[in-house]
């Protein structure tokens, strides 16, 4: 949730056919400025963006001309600065003076002169009521410097404390923000209106699926009846997404809140295609021939099931005497007894001739698969498996049961670029 608290003066661009803007000079001063403030407002310009376009017409330029005031504005306001100064010209005339649906045939030279003015610091920033137990940051305690940003997010960050204890309609009910040139702060108040605590009301499907609505409701796992959690909301939405059956998965919340101060959730479901399928082969001089594939459903009994048969032959060098084959099939029911429980079945068999032997094997498994928080999950079976040894002294024959399991504990910031974390 975003929460507006600095106006916005918005600019007006006209676009229309003129004669070609070639050639045109941009100066681009800012006084007093260092390297990081004077980057950051060459980079909110659109003057500065596009210098270097060369099919911009001499409307085009007028235009971003005029819209530069309040972006480089709201730049200053960013970095603190609430006492700055812009001039753009185009040829010399202020572009703020020129109308325009009458921009000249040309434009030659277009000059930006910024003076920043003092930073500012913050004076008093009051955001309330706050949630039990929170505390503003440190970036607008009195005397940090006044970055527009750093009172949005506080705002932003207020309205969550209150979110995340189930005040979800909290909302800003009143602001006030003043810029004191005498003494360079800045004073901000910001009023909150927490709000009833809201219920999790009924998950609504509002998208038709090919997975039925039922599994949807049981693997999604929202807590019906309980405190609004943001944090339950968006896992609801993860645990779909996880089964890969759907291309999409979007949950926003109802408008308005039902007897009881209940809310419900919408959610809006994009199905992946059902069927995939990929194939490979490799081939290597001592091995030889290798070529392997696999077909997958992920609807596979309309309750957002994964099926999955993979095969491989190997070691195909012109003779059947060397050749290895295998296959595997898995089926993952996701939330077969209950949310976060997962279901598998496994069958696997091969077959497989060394020097002096050739065996083969067969066998399959079940077993749960449990997500015991984000960061944790685990999986524990039971497995069974008959294999056959024949080598010219007879054939021996085994059968044995295991109880496969893992754990998994991730705790990367990223799990396809991590930088921090343990794994």
């Amino acid at each position: 949730m975003k929460t507006t608290i600095l106006s916005r003066v918005l600019g007006v661009a006209v676009t229309a056919t003129a004669l070609p803007a070639a050639g045109q000079q941009l100066d681009f001063a800012v006084s007093g400025a260092d390297k990081a403030l004077t980057g950051a407002l060459q980079g909110a310009s659109l003057l500065y963006a596009g210098q270097d376009e060369a099919d911009r017409d001499a409307r085009d330029v007028l235009a971003a001309a005029r819209a530069d005031y309040a972006r480089i504005i709201n730049a200053l306001y960013a970095e603190g600065y609430y006492g700055g100064a812009v001039w753009i010209r185009v040829d010399g005339r202020e572009a703020a003076s020129m109308s325009p649906f009458a921009a000249p045939a040309q434009i030659s030279r277009v000059s930006v002169e910024i003076d920043p003015g003092p930073l500012f610091t913050f004076g008093d920033v009051v955001i309330d009521p706050r949630a039990p137990g929170s505390t503003p940051g440190a970036d607008v305690a009195t005397g940090a410097p006044a970055y527009s940003t750093a009172v949005q997010a506080a705002v932003d960050d207020a309205v969550s404390d209150w979110r995340d204890i189930g005040y979800a309609k909290v909302a800003v009910a009143g602001q006030s923000v003043t810029a004191d040139h005498r003494d360079q702060t800045l004073d901000a108040q910001v009023r909150l209106a927490p709000g009833p605590v809201v219920t999790l009301g009924n998950l609504v499907q509002t998208t038709p699926s090919a997975v039925r609505a039922d599994r949807v409701q049981v693997i999604a796992g929202l807590p019906t009846g309980e405190t609004y959690s943001p944090a339950e909301v968006e896992e609801a939405a993860n645990r779909l997404r996880r089964t890969g059956a759907f291309a999409s998965v979007a949950v926003t919340e109802a408008e308005t809140l039902g007897p009881g101060d209940t809310m419900d959730i919408e959610l809006a479901l994009a199905d992946e295609k059902p069927r995939r399928f990929g194939f490979g082969a490799e081939l290597a001089s001592l091995e030889g021939l290798t070529i392997s594939g696999y077909w997958m459903h992920r609807n596979f009994l309309g309750g957002a099931e994964r099926l999955r048969i993979d095969g491989e032959l190997s070691h195909i060098d012109g003779s059947l005497d060397n050749m290895d084959a295998e296959v595997t099939a898995r089926l993952d029911i996701p939330a077969a007894l209950g949310t976060d429980n997962d279901v598998f079945v496994e069958l696997q068999g091969g077959y497989y001739q060394e020097p002096g032997y050739e065996f083969g094997i067969g066998g399959g498994g079940v077993g749960v698969h449990r997500r015991f928080t984000p960061e944790l999950e685990g999986e524990l079976g039971v497995a069974y498996a008959y294999a056959v040894f024949k080598n010219p002294l007879g054939n021996t024959t085994y059968s044995y049961v295991s109880l496969p399991g893992n754990l998994t504990w991730d705790r990367r910031d990223n799990t396809l670029d991590p930088t921090t974390g343990t794994y």
